[in-house]
């Protein structure tokens, strides 16, 4: 049975109040890993017989691995340079038109080489269906992602079938100078259960001692997270059975109940640093998720978010290695440990845009309404198979030629 035919089960976790109930009751563990052969370079669509040295850059070919073809790196990247002066509102070079599919492998993708794992930029307002509850961002045709692992192309989950390529000018407007984004995916207001991005393969066996996933996030002026309306939480991000949860504008990570050591965490962080809910309305945010030692022993992950709208420095929301620290009824919540080991490999992450409204926490279905809704653009997962800090950082298409 191929992928498509087996349904639409979901990576996501589902609406439980409470913490300890939600980590024992969530399952996000998908099919089996057999379901798909993960790979750093899939094929474009329509390209057969190609190879490096033919003249022509095409297919899985990169200025990494066939510069005969493509061109030097350093080229690439002065071009992309160049192209990023168009501002905001324009569409990425090579576009076909208004809407239309362009080569939209992003620059950091092209510059991480071998380690780019995929990258889907969503530069497009062409998302067409897969299946029955997957769409596909029609810019990138390289190097894709999927959370459909036999499906070399269905980044986008969401069983209503409703994201779309938004140009909406004001949110545009919030990007640095030197962008060249001409439309980011959002779903519609008010969208309640889920919708996520992400690469099912996940991190190829090969890239061990260190992972990475980068996005960027933007929540409309009148977003609602949990407590505001009717809404009852507001998720953040996904890997294998954990959360990242951001309900409350904080962001904290849990569900460790079956790791060791164990631990019932965490309400905030554990981290240096956080966010309130009023810091991610009409604002842009890079969100970057990095896990070491994906097998354990000595996992840690740390989150990093950076204000790009304002121009504001990098924040550490999470980091397994920092504490403890103490909840509020001053009880250690979390104690880092340098044995700390996972129950699986953690080489899956997701954007998780799960939303819900039911105050009654008992309802299989919405019973209230959450205003708002939330963009996302530029998804890329890479790996490496040292641990020596490497992030992938800035994309130059959304924070210009100079961004950090």
């Amino acid at each position: 049975m191929d992928a498509v035919a087996r349904g639409a089960r979901s990576r996501f976790v589902t609406p439980i109040v409470g913490l300890t109930l939600c980590m024992a009751m969530t399952d996000c563990t998908g099919p089996s890993e057999a379901d798909g052969d993960a790979s750093s370079s899939l094929p474009a669509k329509g390209v057969k017989g190609k190879a490096c040295g033919d003249g022509a850059c095409a297919g899985s070919e990169t200025c990494a691995t066939c510069p005969a073809d493509c061109g030097s790196c350093s080229d690439a990247s002065a071009s992309s340079s160049a192209a990023s002066g168009a501002g905001a509102g324009a569409t990425t070079s090579g576009s076909t038109g208004a809407g239309g599919a362009a080569v939209g492998e992003e620059q950091r993708c092209k510059d991480l080489g071998g380690s780019c794992i995929c990258s889907e930029p969503m530069n497009t307002n062409l998302l067409p269906n897969v299946g029955d509850a997957w769409q596909n961002p029609s810019d990138s045709t390289t190097r894709e992602c999927t959370m459909l692992g036999d499906t070399p192309a269905a980044a986008l989950e969401r069983p209503e079938q409703d994201l779309f390529g938004s140009d909406e000018a004001a949110v545009l407007a919030a990007l640095p100078p030197g962008n060249s984004v001409g439309y980011f995916v959002r779903a519609p207001d008010g969208h309640q259960g889920m919708w996520g991005v992400g690469h099912y393969p996940g991190v190829p066996s090969q890239f061990e001692k260190r992972a990475a996933a980068r996005w960027y996030i933007y929540h409309s002026p009148d977003y609602e997270f949990a407590f505001e309306g009717t809404c009852t939480n507001s998720k953040f991000a996904q890997f294998q059975g954990g959360v990242l949860d951001a309900s409350f504008g904080y962001v904290h990570m849990y569900n460790f109940l079956d790791w060791a050591p164990s631990s019932d965490c965490c309400m905030v962080g554990p981290g240096p640093s956080n966010l309130t809910k009023e810091d991610w309305r009409g604002k842009w945010w890079r969100a970057e998720v990095v896990f070491t030692n994906l097998s354990g022993p000595g996992f840690v992950a740390k989150v990093y978010l950076k204000n790009i709208t304002d121009g504001l420095p990098e924040m550490t929301v999470v980091d397994l290695e920092y504490g403890p620290t103490y909840s509020s009824q001053n009880v250690v919540e979390w104690a880092p440990s340098a044995t700390l080991t996972p129950p699986v490999r953690q080489d899956k992450i997701y954007i998780n845009n799960f939303r819900w409204a039911d105050p009654s926490g008992v309802s299989p279905t919405p019973t209230g309404v959450c205003a708002g809704w939330r963009g996302v653009s530029h998804y890329m997962v890479a790996g490496w198979d040292t641990d020596e800090g490497q992030r992938i950082g800035a994309a130059v298409e959304v924070e210009g030629p100079n961004a950090n």
